[in-house]
């Protein structure tokens, strides 16, 4: 795939990086810039460098940053070569620092065979997020607690990137991909958390998250409340549920994170994940 040199890609970065436009002008700009120079350039490095997973990372993570493009500083071929190469970088580093591992408590302090060479912000953020996770994963369920906050945390965790990569599903279908098959693989579940059941008589984590991925991809659309709910009323096991009750759900599991936590790292290592961010007065 060439650069298309027919359209301005200064002007059209400009644009977007301004941030004042309506959602489905930004969507149409997006993918004009997308297709024109960004795919290209990620597919030459990708190749270039060997690094397997740059497109999808641009796609997931160039929406979000555009906004530091200043046109008046240079143009936008050298941001976006340096913004890839920064990811190429991060994404290789996380590659061989979590190639022989499964969970992060099994960790060296720096990665192996990168002695003395700092992490990057993008794998600190990685690290701090799975080790609450382990954390939270470990701590048991009180008699009383009849819904398994840890699953309803896990599966707003991959529901938040399928959200976040709604401009890039067209995109990533260019490439084979998915976008909860991307939330999968940026979310990994291990074995025991794959088997959680949110309710007693409810399917496991796998099947439900299996439903959810085949019913959100068929439709294209974003994981409402709603949406997400009338997916898995069709799941055996599962009778009456309701948009309000998933909803209160995923409230609870945030308070439920920040109660074992502490708000100060919640806030640092959980929240920057989801869509739904975890109120102050949850501690309360």
């Amino acid at each position: 795939m060439q650069p298309d040199n027919t359209i301005d890609v200064d002007a059209l970065a400009d644009r977007l990086a301004r941030g004042d436009l309506a959602e489905d002008d930004r969507e149409g700009l997006w993918r004009q810039l997308l297709f024109a120079v960004v795919l290209p350039r990620a597919q030459r490095l990708e190749q270039e460098l060997g690094c397997e997973r740059l497109v999808n990372e641009a796609l997931e993570t160039l929406p979000r940053r555009l906004g530091s493009y200043r046109r008046e500083k240079g143009r936008f071929s050298a941001w976006l070569e340096t913004t890839l190469r920064n990811l190429a970088r991060d994404e290789m580093r996380a590659r061989r620092r979590f190639r022989h591992y499964s969970r992060m408590s099994d960790l060296p302090d720096r990665p192996r065979g990168d002695e003395g060479e700092p992490r990057s912000p993008r794998e600190e953020r990685r690290d701090r997020l799975d080790r609450a996770l382990e954390r939270l994963g470990r701590t048991p369920r009180s008699s009383r607690q009849k819904t398994d906050f840890h699953a309803v945390l896990l599966t707003s965790l991959r529901l938040a990137v399928v959200s976040r990569l709604k401009r890039s599903r067209k995109a990533l279908a260019v490439w084979g991909e998915t976008r909860t098959g991307r939330a999968a693989e940026q979310q990994p579940w291990s074995e025991v958390d794959a088997d959680r059941v949110v309710q007693a008589g409810w399917p496991k984590l796998a099947t439900i998250w299996a439903t959810l991925a085949a019913g959100l991809e068929a439709s294209g659309k974003n994981p409402t409340d709603e949406r997400v709910v009338a997916l898995l009323n069709g799941l055996r096991g599962i009778v009456g549920l309701n948009a309000e009750a998933w909803r209160q759900w995923r409230k609870r599991a945030l308070a439920w994170g920040v109660r074992l936590l502490g708000l100060d790292a919640w806030q640092a290592d959980v929240d920057p994940w989801l869509e739904t961010r975890a109120p102050r007065r949850c501690l309360v």
